[in-house]
């Protein structure tokens, strides 16, 4: 008997090990958390599939391409962002799988933002699913403005007309110098010197005519009419305004308000009339450049139909927050405690007037009581302004600019390339004093040329 229940006890030990040895793993590269809701029904439905994380990082596309190739980067998964990563590059070279038979891939993917949706897209097949989205603008700090007595009306909706503001912001500093309040208060103070603006402004200028040729499809070409006037002004404003704000030290770390900043953020600004557009002219779109990160799968996963299962759950569970800028037809997105806290604060206003009935309280008592009374009511009237994550106003205006989205891609000007790095010591050239505006323009459109010719 002993015998028997010893060879039922190998029998499930064998049993066990080959279910064990044969359970599935997904492998993650730079995606896919723990919290999201996606992730967590898969992990639901499947609770004997293990997870790994690839910690190694590749910064571009031919790089990690040939990472798959000779799989040193066995990822099921990946997660890239266009910016830094030509997706469709790789694409091209048959390493990401087709989603298109999915139908719940699909489906989401149709009722996307067009120009999202295109982001995962080549020949209107699927490979990527789109699942996070970000805007990167500059816009006017509405309390410096407000500080310095300015009216947000007259925010600039051009470079040129952002040229004109600067230049009656030097005449007014001129005459009545601004102790904490600059064009540019975030920098680093020990770079900071007299080329500061002109290449800060030169930077401005050439990333949104670069952007603007791209959305327009139109090939790189710097054009010398249109540009040498802009650059000549650019050069004379950055120097005077540098002459005009208080010195500072090198030991300051950014100073008081900036009338202007970068923004990089995963929501549509609650006021996009705050957006300062730096066109060329009127005729142009406001474009708005926008940072999509896409799932794919590796096309040489053993895991396939899980790992699409998953980018379906993932597909039906996007982010609460990111949700209303992915997919068109999108709803505002209530706090999730809204509901609770107001029924909790109208219930310390009922608490605390009944309270107050009480006529055997002292004067202490009773001041107490109304001050917190008035607190209470306080926080109730602004009940509404906290009520959202992604407003009503907030998403109607979104959907109305969604057409002027520009979906930026790595390309060969993209941050870390050759192509970054000479068109930045370029500008840094010309900023100092070393190219003049034609010798500038000269050695930026043979960088186009060559750019044109490795493409």
């Amino acid at each position: 008997m002993k015998r028997f229940f010893c060879i039922v006890f190998v029998v499930i030990l064998c049993i066990a090990y080959t279910i064990s040895s044969h359970a599935e793993e997904i492998k993650f590269y730079h995606c896919i958390d723990q919290w999201d809701e996606g992730f967590k029904i898969f992990q639901k439905d499947h609770p004997d599939v293990t997870y790994a994380r690839t910690r190694e990082y590749y910064s571009n596309a031919s790089v990690l391409a040939g990472k798959l190739i000779t799989h040193e980067l066995n990822s099921d998964i990946l997660g890239l962002q266009l910016t830094e990563i030509n997706v469709k590059e790789i694409i091209e070279k048959g390493y990401f799988l087709d989603l298109s038979d999915s139908n719940i891939i699909s489906n989401a993917i149709s009722q996307m933002v067009p120009a999202i949706a295109e982001a995962g897209m080549v020949d209107g097949k699927i490979y990527g699913l789109p699942y996070f989205v970000a805007f990167d603008y500059w816009s006017a700090d509405a309390d410096a403005w407000e500080r310095a007595g300015l009216d947000v009306s007259q925010i600039p909706h051009s470079y040129p007309e952002f040229l004109d503001f600067v230049e009656a912001w030097c005449e007014r500093i001129e005459e009545e110098p601004e102790a904490d309040i600059r064009i540019d208060g975030e920098y680093e103070a020990s770079l900071y010197d007299s080329s500061h603006y002109t290449l800060l402004f030169t930077g401005m200028l050439l990333d949104e005519y670069i952007m603007q040729k791209a959305f327009a499809n139109e090939e790189l070409s710097f054009n010398e009419e249109e540009l040498t006037p802009l650059l000549e002004r650019t050069k004379e404003l950055g120097q005077r305004l540098y002459e005009a704000e208080p010195a500072i030290q090198v030991t300051d770390d950014g100073f008081g308000y900036s009338l202007f900043r970068r923004t990089t953020r995963p929501a549509w600004p609650t006021d996009s009339n705050l957006i300062v557009s730096m066109r060329m002219n009127e005729e142009q779109p406001q474009i708005i450049q926008t940072i999509v990160d896409v799932l794919t799968i590796n096309s040489g996963t053993a895991s396939p139909e899980l790992c699409i299962e998953l980018l379906e759950r993932m597909a039906e569970n996007p982010s609460r927050e990111n949700k209303p800028f992915l997919y068109q037809n999108a709803e505002p997105v209530e706090r999730k405690d809204y509901a609770s806290s107001l029924e909790t604060t109208k219930g310390h206003i009922q608490e605390t007037e009944e309270k107050l009935k009480d006529p055997t309280l002292d004067d202490d008592e009773r001041e107490e009581l109304e001050e917190s009374l008035s607190s209470y009511q306080n926080v109730l009237a602004h009940a509404e302004d906290d009520r959202y994550i992604v407003s009503p106003s907030q998403l109607a205006d979104y959907q109305q600019n969604t057409s002027h989205l520009y979906v930026a891609v790595s390309g060969t000007l993209a941050c870390g390339t050759d192509g970054f790095n000479n068109m930045t010591d370029l500008k840094k050239q010309f900023a100092s004093g070393l190219l003049s505006t034609s010798e500038f323009l000269e050695q930026i459109n043979r960088l186009a040329r060559m750019i044109q010719l490795e493409e």
